[in-house]
C-alpha cells in the first residue's frame, strides 16, 4: 500500500502495522521522494526512493521515532541534492564503510589470531 501523508509526529503514530509478510510504503506530501516505510511488526523507517543511474533505489534515513518527521525532512532535502548532482549516497556510504575497516581491525577479526 502506498498513500501520500502530511508526515507529522500525530499521523504517524497513528499508522498501524502492515499486514503480515507485508510492507506499507506512506509518501510524505511536503518532500518529493520521502517515504515511510511500515512492517509487520510495526517498525517504522524513513526512507527517500529515487531512481540512481536508472535504476531505482531506496536510501535509508533512519528509524521513527529516533528521527523526527523534520529531521527525515532535512536529511531526505540533502540526499536528493546529491541525487540530483549526480552522486549516488548508496555508493558513497559503501566507500566510507570499505575504508574504515583497518589492519589492525580486520587481524582482530582472524579466530586464533593474537592482538596487536
Amino acid at each position: 500500500m502506498t498513500d501520500k501523508l502530511n508526515f507529522t509526529k500525530t499521523t504517524i503514530e497513528a499508522l498501524g502495522p502492515a499486514a503480515a509478510g507485508k510492507r506499507d510504503y506512506h509518501n510524505d506530501i511536503k518532500v518529493p521522494g520521502l517515504q515511510l516505510q511500515v512492517t509487520a511488526s510495526g517498525v517504522k523507517t524513513f526512507y527517500v526512493y529515487r531512481r540512481i543511474n536508472g535504476r531505482p533505489k531506496r536510501v535509508k534515513l533512519g528509524r521513527y521515532p529516533d528521527m523526527t518527521p523534520q529531521q527525515a525532512r532535512n536529511k531526505a532535502e540533502q540526499v536528493v541534492g546529491e541525487i540530483a548532482a549526480g552522486g549516488d549516497p548508496t555508493a558513497r556510504k559503501r566507500r566510507e564503510q570499505a575504508q574504515s575497516v583497518t589492519l589492525a581491525g580486520g587481524l582482530r577479526a582472524v579466530p586464533g589470531r593474537a592482538t596487536p
